[in-house]
């Protein structure tokens, strides 16, 4: 990106799921997050924790390009922070 804001819509068509359900995993069916391009995905993450807010399973990297981590949020909607790679 050449610096500004983007907004990234994913949408997944499995695993199946229960609608409504509050432990949804970010791959569920659904709007279920929202994602934020970071620096460094491991500081954020720590700060995050700090903060009393919990991973929803770990960091990853996706492809050697994407670093990512999911946490859950306010009202249990599911934060994606992801740091470019390289």
């Amino acid at each position: 990106m050449g610096g500004g804001t983007g907004l990234e819509l994913a949408r997944f068509v499995r695993p199946d799921h229960t609608p409504g359900s509050p432990d949804a995993m970010a791959n569920e069916l659904g709007l279920r997050n929202v994602c934020f391009e970071v620096d460094d995905v491991t500081s954020v993450v720590e700060r995050l924790a700090a903060n009393g807010y919990g991973l929803v399973g770990g960091v990853g990297d996706h492809e050697d390009t994407w670093r990512m981590a999911y946490v859950r949020g306010p009202d249990g909607i599911v934060v994606s922070v992801t740091q470019r790679l390289g």
